[in-house]
């Protein structure tokens, strides 16, 4: 089932709401918060709990996603971020929230784009940053 809205009354959509299995929970939001005919967020419940546990964001309005977040503990917060922070298409940061502060606690660089981790940094509150590269 799909449910659009046009909040304005615009004839622009603003917002999708997905229910692909049919079961009356939401599995899929996606919004277009600048009326652009681009989705610039989509929110997911990707294992059917009745949670979001995904969302992914065009951050720049190109209409690709630069951003996608991922709960993998299902506990309503994301604890895994992979990012496109040059927004040329290619992932080049992910960063963990391990221990849920809500500060990353490691970061994985790749600048080049190939998909493997070029720089690893640990972030330890008690010792500070310590970087080292990818073996």
């Amino acid at each position: 089932d799909l449910l659009r809205v046009d909040a304005d009354g615009d004839g622009i959509v603003e917002a999708s709401y997905v229910d692909s299995n049919g079961d009356g929970r939401l599995d899929m939001f996606l919004r277009d918060s600048d009326e652009n005919g681009l989705v610039d967020h989509a929110y997911a419940d990707t294992n059917g709990d009745g949670r979001i546990d995904t969302i992914s964001s065009d951050l720049n309005g190109d209409g690709r996603v630069d951003q996608v977040a991922f709960d993998g503990d299902h506990d309503g917060r994301p604890d895994t971020w992979i990012r496109d922070t040059d927004f040329n298409g290619h992932a080049d940061m992910t960063t963990v929230d391990r221990d849920e502060d809500g500060i990353p606690d490691l970061i994985l660089q790749d600048p080049d784009g190939d998909g493997v981790p070029d720089k690893v940094l640990e972030i330890d509150p008690a010792v500070g940053v310590n970087p080292y590269a990818a073996r």
